[in-house]
């Protein structure tokens, strides 16, 4: 028995080492009083090295921005300007109970065009991102590069830093990565987040969105899990649900926790299927069940017809399945909930086969067709198609949004955006792509997620 758990425990420190991803580290100089809005612009410090800027950073006091609203409206602060500067990243500081959290706000200018003749704005959506273990806040909101499309739409960005754990800077989504205990409560402080945003910004609440890559994938889906409440999209990258004890077990969890909820966010997830640390057939050792139990799961969670599907990617490398007819409704059991004998062991086979064979989904073509696609014969990029990922990625700091109507993102445009906020349950399949946050010639990992958000909310 101990060679078997010593062997568990090296595979752990590997994959947890290995999901890191460069962070950006920069001296932070806390703020603590709140400023005025006079005052609240960051002026450019000198930087202690090269390339680092001594950033200021508020720490939030007021209490009250912190407490639900007690109007229960679209936003409890859409009659004046917001309390946060805009058109710059802003560091924030919020008081928890395991001590004090690190985000990084971001209003982009155009934000003060919702701005209406009798001073009152319009609601505007708002993004959350979790980055991956061992990375910073900062550094994933600038490498993700949302950053041009909240400018384009107005909406509203805020990149969240994990706590530290065994491993390093992480989050609390389940067997991975670093933390054993209920602390910190991750789920608590993203809808803190949240509150923190509505009580000072116009913010509408129906079109709240957590995005998250690995770890900060793992986040997201437990935000869909156990918050949909307050999340009503999510998008995962790389990520999968791997609630403690993990495994098919975890997956019973979600379901368990959405058994009392009226409402279900929409779910985006995208994974390569040659992924080496949360692997496309599942790690029973660290708790990660297989990313076709992990779909169904949430399609037969969110109460979607598995006939109804389609697909819009046209790429020969990455395949995707839309289900967007939805409804909580066809969930509902004996106690509200999923049926809990719709969960059947043979769906958490690791043999794709087999759980096919047992499952009504198999039988549709197109299902078939995107779980038997044969791998890329090279799955490692060449030099030209790294040079060209390292290309797009520097160009993925600060580019040009792209306009909603062009074909981007390996997407045909064939299906408009919904006018109106639907339940949506979406996988895309990198074919022979490992653990990464995409950018290759044919197909955006930011840009379709954006474009989710729009088929999800009908606008930002």
């Amino acid at each position: 028995m101990l060679f078997p758990r010593f062997t568990a425990l090296l595979l752990l420190v590997a994959i947890c080492l290995s999901l890191s991803t460069p962070g950006v580290s920069a001296s932070l100089e806390v703020h603590p009083n709140w400023p005025s809005r006079a005052t609240a612009h960051v002026k450019p410090q000198k930087p202690t090295r090269k390339g680092e800027p001594k950033r200021r950073v508020i720490r939030i006091d007021d209490k009250a921005l912190l407490e639900a609203s007690s109007t229960g409206g679209p936003s409890s602060w859409c009659a004046g300007p917001p309390k946060f500067p805009v058109g710059q990243p802003v560091d924030l500081l919020l008081p928890t109970p395991s001590g004090d959290r690190h985000v990084v706000l971001y209003i982009p200018s155009s934000y003060e065009k919702r701005k209406q003749w009798n001073g009152r704005y319009t609601p505007v959506a708002l993004q959350v991102l979790f980055h991956g273990l061992r990375d910073e806040c900062h550094n994933f909101l600038h490498a993700t590069g949302f950053m041009p499309y909240a400018e384009k739409d107005g909406y509203i960005l805020v990149s969240a830093c994990g706590a530290s754990g065994w491993f390093g800077r992480a989050w609390n989504a389940g067997t991975c990565c670093g933390f054993y205990h209920d602390a910190p409560d991750d789920v608590a402080f993203a809808r803190q987040i949240v509150q923190l945003l509505t009580n000072s910004a116009c913010v509408d609440p129906a079109k709240v969105f957590a995005t998250g890559f690995s770890n900060g994938g793992m986040l997201s889906e437990v935000l869909a899990c156990e918050a949909p409440d307050v999340f009503r999209a999510v998008a995962s990258v790389s990520g999968v649900v791997e609630l403690r004890p993990g495994n098919e077990e975890g997956l019973e969890l979600c379901t368990a926790a959405l058994r009392n909820q009226s409402s279900r966010a929409s779910v985006l997830m995208i994974h390569g299927d040659k992924d080496l640390f949360v692997p496309w057939e599942g790690l029973h050792t660290m708790g990660f069940p297989p990313i076709t139990n992990n779909t169904l799961g949430w399609v037969l969670r969110s109460g979607c017809d598995e006939k109804a599907l389609h697909t819009t990617i046209n790429t020969t490398d990455f395949l995707n399945v839309i289900y967007d007819d939805c409804s909580p409704d066809r969930t509902r059991g004996m106690e509200g909930g999923v049926d809990s004998t719709a969960f059947s062991p043979a769906i958490y086979s690791t043999n794709e086969e087999d759980s096919l064979d047992l499952t009504a989904l198999s039988k549709n073509p197109m299902w078939l067709r995107y779980l038997n696609a044969k791998p890329r014969s090279i799955v490692h990029l060449d030099r030209k198609e790294r040079a060209f990922q390292r290309q797009a990625l520097r160009q993925h700091l600060y580019p040009s949004a792209p306009d909603t109507s062009s074909e981007v993102g390996g997407e045909n445009g064939s299906k408009a955006e919904s006018k109106n906020p639907s339940i949506t349950v979406e996988l895309v399949r990198g074919i022979g792509y490992r653990h990464h946050w995409y950018e290759t010639k044919n197909f955006s990992t930011t840009d379709y997620i954006y474009r989710f958000g729009l088929r999800v909310f009908g606008s930002y």
